[in-house]
């Protein structure tokens, strides 16, 4: 009985012999179609033969052995890059979200120089009473309630749909604004000196919480005449601030 030999699992060919002796087996060698020693194993009497040179097959044992030996991350340095995400994440989510407030701020500057604009540009225009709205005669400015309805908070308050005897309605026919997309982060509202009164002039309130801290961030602008002195605007969720002088928007209360 032939002796079971050792050989190499990579590339193997089974040979098509019989299992013993005197039935095809294997031979123990021979010569290859170029020339070549050919090397013979057995598996089960079964002959194999290695196609492949030796020298192939150490290099890819070594090949092997180089990747086994691989080796990945220590535990220390996985550390050391979660607590450096983590330090990024500690600044720059703050920074985020600080400049998302910013962003929603800006809506009250540009929405009050609207205003204001309105009403100069309407000051000659007629309008009658409404349920919300209080009349305006020629040559005055335009008294306007706060709107819209409810409490400043973190989301936009909706201004209901405009039509007769709205607040929409109310600011889109005096002053020519309404808030982009029907809602606005503050809620506004102007107080004008009464018909006839010299100096002429109206000052523009606004207040806004837009992170929702209860602490609200409160605007004011006065314009009018010559000698007209800006008031605080009455009827918000907070006392709005007096500006020193006409066109100059103060701010006050929370920082956002």
């Amino acid at each position: 009985m032939n002796a079971k030999k050792k050989y190499s699992p990579l590339t193997l060919i089974l040979s098509p012999m019989g299992r013993g002796k005197g039935e095809g087996a294997a031979p123990e060698g021979g010569e290859g179609r170029r020339g070549k020693k050919i090397k013979w194993s057995y598996i089960n009497n079964v002959g194999v033969q290695n196609f492949e040179p030796l020298q192939n097959q150490k290099e890819d044992f070594k090949m092997f052995k180089s990747l086994k030996n691989k080796k990945g991350f220590t535990l220390i340095e996985l550390m050391i890059v979660v607590a450096i995400l983590g330090i990024l994440a500690a600044v720059a989510i703050p920074m985020y979200i600080n400049y998302q407030y910013k962003a929603r701020l800006s809506e009250v500057p540009v929405s009050i120089d609207a205003i204001k604009k309105g009403q100069t540009s309407n000051v000659g225009s007629t309008f009658a009473a409404t349920l919300v709205c209080a009349a305006k005669v020629a040559d005055a400015y335009a008294t306007l309630p706060k709107a819209p309805a409810g409490t400043p908070i973190k989301t936009k308050l909706t201004w209901l749909p405009g039509g007769a005897g709205t607040l929409k309605d109310c600011y889109g026919a005096r002053v020519q604004w309404t808030p982009l997309g029907d809602a606005s982060y503050a809620e506004y509202a102007v107080a004008a000196v009464a018909a006839g009164t010299v100096p002429a002039g109206f000052s523009v309130g606004a207040t806004t919480d837009v992170d929702g801290d209860s602490s609200f961030h409160t605007f004011g602008l006065g314009v009018g005449d010559e000698g007209y002195a800006p008031v605080s605007v009455g009827g918000l969720s907070a006392a709005t601030p007096v500006p020193a002088t006409q066109n100059s928007l103060a701010e006050g209360g929370g920082a956002y």
